[in-house]
């Protein structure tokens, strides 16, 4: 378990250590701000999420980050 005074020297091992990672900026985005909302769309009236193939290249980064960020954190 993570004692209370070593919170901080953690928090800027992970924030390093995903920074250092491919596209650490998102990943670290993951974490502090959420994961990506998972874009829908609309076809023939109905309403669905996207599937991972369907997403925009930049919305599949951040999604792939978002798996990343939860794996470093495990």
């Amino acid at each position: 378990m993570l004692e209370n005074f070593l919170y901080d020297s953690w928090k800027s091992i992970m924030e390093l250590y995903m920074m250092n990672k491919p596209h650490g900026r998102m990943i670290l985005a993951s974490v502090e701000k959420g994961p990506l909302v998972w874009p829908s769309i609309t076809v023939d009236g109905v309403t669905r999420l996207k599937e991972y193939t369907e997403l925009t290249p930049t919305e599949a980064i951040q999604a792939d980050c978002d798996i990343k960020a939860i794996n470093i954190i495990l």
